[in-house]
């Protein structure tokens, strides 16, 4: 349960820092930080296709693989909720 709580956060984090700014820079710190703070709980996936992968290559079982799927699917959609409450408080710079 913890391993699909981190990859929700992990991609919310992700994602609401990619909607949020227009800084390529501080879209690849936050991947580059959700994989060091995930690594050892999740794997940090932060995407659907490599918990894919995981099951094509038998390392994950199939309901680990709809749960890390449900996750990135559920944190994609707390961002952008988080987004559309907060879009006229951004100041792009």
């Amino acid at each position: 349960m913890s391993e699909f709580l981190a990859e929700i956060v992990g991609v919310f984090v992700v994602l609401v820092v990619r909607l949020m700014t227009e800084n390529a820079l501080a879209v690849g710190l936050a991947v580059a930080a959700m994989l060091y703070a995930l690594k050892n709980i999740s794997g940090a996936y932060l995407n659907p296709i490599t918990a894919t992968t995981k099951f094509i290559l038998n390392e994950k079982t199939g309901w680990q693989t709809i749960g890390y799927i449900a996750a990135h699917v559920i944190g994609g959609m707390l961002a952008y909720g988080f987004f559309i409450i907060n879009r006229d408080k951004i100041n792009y710079i």
